[in-house]
Parts: C-alpha cells; structure tokens; sequence
C-alpha cells in the first residue's frame, strides 16, 4: 500500500518549464535553434507549434527532446519563418508551454559608396542667360548631395535651383540668369556611410 502511494506521488509530479526560449532575430538562411530546459515525471511529450499550428511532422523543422532539452532547429531560415514558436509539453499531470518569437529579416545589400559616372564640364555662359550643370552619381544607399560655388555651399541659396533624381542619379544646378559673380568654379559632392565623391567645374561668364 506505502509503495502504491509513492508511486503515484511520483507520477503526479507536473512537469516544469526550467528556461523558456528566448526571442531572435536572424537574417534570412542564416541557421537558428530555438531551446528551451523541461523537468517532469512522467517524462512528457513534446510538440513545438509555429502561430498555432503544429509543426511536428514539419520536414523544414527538426525537433530533438534529449535529457530535458528541447531544441528547435531551421538549417536555412526564411522571412517565411518569422513567427511565434510555442513549446508545448504534457504528461498526465497536466501541460505547461512557452513561447519565442522569431524574426527573420533579409540580408542588407553591400553598401556601395558614391561615384560620379557623370562628371560636371567646365562650361562658358552668356551674361543674362540660363545655365545648367549636369553630372550623374551613384551609390549605396542613395548619396546626398552637395553643391558649392567655390568653398560656399549654396544648397539653400535662392540664386541656384537644385535637383536630384535618386531613381536615376541624376542631378543638375541650374541658374535663371547668370551674372558675371556667377563666375567660379562650382563642385558637387556626394556623400553616404561607405564614403564620398566630388566631381567640381569652372565656370566663364561672358
């Protein structure tokens, strides 16, 4: 009779989540495994569920259940994968669960620095007409740029109208009218996080 209730006192042990999983991020195909520490007697069973949804016969998702470690494991992650994982576990002394979030995002593309492919041309304007430079840039991410007559920068300067095109790199300087202080050598830089470029002409005023 003593040793009928000891065994099912040991039965009715519930099973205990020790360490739930924890959130990640990844990019996409890089590997991931997502573990989580069960104690229970009976030993419990497990099952991993991706937003709701089993995942146990799942060929994209191996689970393993070994010595009270549950793990996760995507060889080849995918933006397709980012959801929330929950652990499952059950005995006959009831079901416990913990969830993780995983976000997987795409790879950010090589950054490229700026390059004029286009450069500006000295050019030679008549006193009282338009004028415009034109040169062509490229870059990752898109360049910002900016223009100088001399060593001033004139970006905000109402003199000058300014236009950039980031779809096609193309950017220009134009002047209304060009007066003889419009002479001077006018550069253009462009600027992003893996460097910069300049491209720089004169400009005659006749």
């Amino acid at each position: 009779m003593t040793g009928e209730k000891q065994e099912r006192k040991s039965f009715a042990i519930r099973r205990k989540l020790i360490r739930p999983p924890s959130d990640v991020s990844v990019q996409e195909s890089q590997r991931v495994q997502l573990q989580c520490v069960i104690f229970g007697r009976p030993e419990p069973s497990i099952e991993w569920f991706k937003d709701g949804i089993s995942i146990q016969n799942n060929p994209d998702y191996k689970t393993t259940f070994d010595n009270g470690l549950c793990t996760l494991t995507i060889d080849e992650t995918v933006t397709a994968d980012s959801a929330e994982f929950l652990c499952r576990a059950i005995n006959d002394a009831g079901i416990a669960e913990s969830a993780a979030r995983l976000i997987v995002t795409e790879p950010t593309p090589p950054g490229q620095p700026p390059l004029f492919t286009q450069q500006l041309n000295n050019g030679t304007a008549t006193e009282g007409h338009p004028f415009q430079y034109r040169c062509t840039v490229t870059g990752t991410p898109t360049p910002e740029l900016f223009w100088y007559k001399n060593d001033t920068c004139i970006d905000t300067s109402p003199d000058y109208k300014i236009s950039h095109d980031p779809a096609t790199g193309e950017a220009s300087l134009s002047f209304e009218q060009v007066f003889l202080e419009d002479q001077a050598r006018y550069r253009c830089r462009a600027s992003n996080v893996c460097g910069s470029d300049e491209t720089g002409a004169e400009l005659s005023v006749e």
